[in-house]
């Protein structure tokens, strides 16, 4: 971790004011958090030097006295820059998704929430690493997932037991022995916020389990996108949002609510991809607020087949030609008042 924490520090130096190499693995600069002294433009009290606790780099102030590791560094400076160094991180310990406990607990322990200390591996076996007989993967294959996605579907043989042992904080009274397919909620560089977990039952009161374990906000797929300067899909279901570039799911109908927190934490606004049920009069008006609100709304038409993306693939629909329907009708405004007027009769 050193070598890339070192890495990251000189790829931002030319950001930090007064940036200086004071000597092995020591850096000082003017703060970024406080801006350093208004009076003295040359002083600098911003740090960044060899942690003591683990391998790598921490930060530390003397004038405002903000101390964090390189996460909380460069998720202050440069969010974009951080999902490449959590990712980079991530490949050279071995692992894909990590976790940390919600900051409250964290403060209660007298820890950083993003401190290795405080951090817990995912150790699940991903979809396709399972036995092509697997139940749990002839599943997954049955809906037609694309093999590039299968890597971030997992399975856990017991639920209940990985909860346990990986988010104890979690505080949900769950079934032992109960096999689920599991998908992780992140933030974009890879940091669990919610578990959603998928039974193999019919009862579809018991079909989805979705635990928040962190303080982040629930969103699938942030850590899949590959920009957000080009065009971002949000579906109802994590499965639909698989089938689209650059896409994420808001994991149930409230899509301008998940919406509203990318416009004001990324200022990009999706556009938002619900599903084919026009004769639901609570989605109507879910719908309805959206367009009124303003949001871009893709009104899937009468000739898509099944109520989603999954099921229309499942009937034979490519995914170029689903994509295309989702783009020619996508509408704002006026024209998606006089069209979902039509799409709900």
């Amino acid at each position: 971790m050193l070598y890339i924490d070192r890495k990251y520090t000189l790829l931002v130096s030319a950001r930090l004011e007064q940036f200086k190499e004071k000597g092995p693995d020591l850096y000082n600069f003017r703060c970024p958090f406080c801006g350093d002294s208004r009076k003295n433009k040359f002083k600098a009290r911003g740090y960044i030097f060899k942690a003591l606790k683990y391998d790598g780099y921490t930060y530390k102030c003397w004038n405002c006295d903000v101390s964090t590791n390189m996460y909380g560094f460069l998720e202050y400076l440069d969010p974009l820059i951080l999902k490449d160094y959590v990712m980079e991180s991530f490949q050279a310990n071995g692992t894909k998704y990590r976790c940390s406990m919600p900051a409250t607990l964290a403060e209660e322990l007298k820890l950083d929430e993003r401190d290795p200390i405080a951090l817990c591996d995912i150790k699940l076996p991903s979809i396709d690493q399972l036995p092509s007989d697997h139940f749990a993967r002839m599943y997954i294959e049955a809906r037609l997932i694309p093999l590039k996605n299968q890597e971030d579907v997992f399975f856990a043989e017991d639920f209940k037991k990985f909860m346990d042992e990986t988010f104890p904080w979690h505080g949900k009274l769950l079934k032992d022995d109960d096999p689920r397919v599991v998908m992780f909620y992140t933030d974009m560089a890879g940091f669990v916020s919610c578990v959603c977990g998928r039974s193999f039952q019919a009862d579809p009161k018991l079909r989805y389990i979705k635990i928040k374990v962190s303080d982040y906000r629930k969103i699938y797929g942030l850590n899949r996108l590959t920009s957000l300067k080009e065009k971002i899909y949000m579906t109802e279901g994590e499965f639909d949002s698989m089938f689209l570039p650059n896409a994420i799911a808001s994991g149930d109908s409230n899509l301008a609510g998940a919406a509203e927190w990318m416009r004001d934490t990324f200022g990009v606004s999706p556009v938002l991809v619900f599903d084919r049920e026009p004769r639901s009069r609570e989605l109507g008006k879910i719908i309805e607020r959206a367009i009124d609100d303003g949001w871009d709304v893709a009104l899937l038409p009468d000739i898509f087949p099944g109520k989603d993306i999954n099921e229309a693939h499942i009937s034979g629909m490519s995914i170029k030609e689903i994509q295309s329907i989702i783009d020619n009708n996508t509408f704002n405004g006026l024209e998606a008042k006089l069209r979902f007027s039509s799409w709900k009769k």
